[in-house]
This record gives structure tokens, C-alpha cells and sequence, in this order.
């Protein structure tokens, strides 16, 4: 049985590319899942972390 939603972390680059089409409706200037992924990558050194909710392998929000 699914947990249902949860809310955590992502936490490698697979994660954060699956917060991508969440990520780009915010910020629309970013071009695609790679220059996300490396950003974010990039601001992970700043304690930057992105919490999404998902639902079994989907992000949600």
C-alpha cells in the first residue's frame, strides 16, 4: 500500500529532475532539466535544499 503524499527532500540529481516541471513554472527562465539540476546542485554548497511533495516516484508540488 502506498504511503500516499509525503513531503521530502530531494536529494540527488534524479530528484531535483523530477522537481523540474514544478521548478520551471516558478521560474520560467531556467531552459531545461540539466541547468536545474546543476543549480540547485550548485546552491546545495549554501545548505540549499528543495522539499517537494510526492506521491510515490511523482512530484507533486
Amino acid at each position: 500500500m502506498s504511503p500516499g503524499i509525503v513531503l521530502r527532500h530531494a536529494t540527488d540529481a534524479d530528484e531535483l529532475a523530477a522537481c523540474f516541471p514544478v521548478i520551471s513554472a516558478l521560474r520560467p527562465a531556467l531552459k531545461d532539466v540539466s541547468e536545474w539540476v546543476e543549480a540547485a546542485t550548485n546552491m546545495a554548497a549554501d545548505d540549499y535544499r528543495v522539499l517537494a511533495a510526492w506521491d510515490g516516484g511523482q512530484v507533486l508540488g
